[in-house]
């Protein structure tokens, strides 16, 4: 018994094989897609969800920044209209009490006036009516105001010098100063020429260790040998107080 053989004849189809292949490894990459999909998609959303909040998150800042320029812009704005309204109410206040001394200075000029003119008319001939000191912002030093009148009938004026002594101690020493060695001012004059009121004022500096005590003053008229040198004290802290 003999056995038959058969020839098997197959065509070699390159092209199929190359097809195979590739729909392999699609399956192969699309089973691992989706294998993976959930996980990767969650992984991006969050990237893309955190990316979005921190350019929000920038945004906002930016903002605040912007804000916070222009509060500091308000805030410098307010200091200066704050300070300017300080000054202006320091000068407001500086402006009042600088006019309430002036009025204060002025009531007292007033009543010092007001106190001479009615003792003047009180009086006949030539007078010594008043003596005003008043302390100068220079240590030890003063400004004084002595006041004259004249009341005549006639038309005559009252002329002559005066002269006018500080009495006071000095280390526990007694001692008289004529004004003319204590002026600081070269102006003054105390020769009088007037018809019925004179000021002679000026500036004056106590030496040092002196404390005075009483003002002397005494007027001469000229051309009346008949009549007296008249002479007034005046007690130093009164004159002061006037």
């Amino acid at each position: 018994m003999s056995l038959s053989r058969k020839l098997v004849i197959k065509h070699h189809n390159p092209l199929h094989i190359f097809a195979v292949i590739v729909i392999s490894c699609v399956v192969i990459t699309i089973t691992t897609w989706v294998v993976l999909d959930e996980s990767q998609w969650s992984y991006i959303k969050s990237r893309l969800t955190e990316a979005k909040k921190n350019k929000e998150l920038w945004q906002e800042n930016q903002i605040m920044n912007n804000t916070i320029v222009k509060l500091e812009d308000r805030i410098i704005m307010f200091e200066r209209t704050a300070q300017l309204d300080r000054q202006t109410i320091e000068n407001l206040q500086g402006g009042m009490i600088k006019q309430q001394d002036e009025v204060y200075t002025l009531r007292k000029e007033l009543e010092f006036y007001q106190g001479i003119m009615a003792a003047a008319g009180e009086t006949r001939g030539l007078s010594i009516q008043g003596l005003r000191i008043e302390e100068t912002s220079q240590p030890r030093s003063y400004y004084f105001k002595l006041i004259l009148t004249h009341v005549s009938k006639s038309d005559k004026m009252a002329a002559g010098r005066l002269s006018i002594l500080l009495e006071g101690v000095q280390d526990d020493i007694p001692r008289t100063i004529d004004i003319r060695e204590l002026t600081l001012s070269r102006s003054l004059s105390l020769v009088f020429k007037f018809s019925s009121f004179e000021r002679i004022e000026g500036s004056i500096m106590l030496p040092d260790g002196f404390v005075a005590h009483r003002v002397i003053v005494r007027a001469r008229q000229e051309g009346k040998k008949t009549t007296p040198e008249i002479e007034r004290i005046f007690d130093w802290t009164e004159a002061m107080e006037h």
